[in-house]
């Protein structure tokens, strides 16, 4: 799948956090991230500051690896 087919997927996500004012990655950092992530081919990543877990759909979209989220509101880990 390549990063617009990522990114419109996550149409809805991106919408809520709009509409809830919760900030995500913008569109070109998030095709930096994918591009990195699936270049350098990672197994593991540590998020620190989870949010809806936008970005960390993203990684995990770029690569088989394993994602551990962090986030002090556990709101935003519920949501994720």
């Amino acid at each position: 799948m390549d990063f617009k087919q990522i990114i419109n997927n996550l149409k809805d996500e991106k919408l809520y956090a709009k509409e809830n004012f919760i900030p995500i990655i913008r569109d070109n950092s998030a095709e930096c991230l994918y591009n990195f992530i699936k270049e350098h081919e990672f197994k593991r990543v540590l998020e620190i500051g989870t949010a809806i877990g936008y970005s960390g759909s993203i990684m995990l979209s770029a690569s088989n690896l394993i994602l551990y989220t962090v986030d002090i509101n556990e709101k935003s880990l519920a949501v994720a």
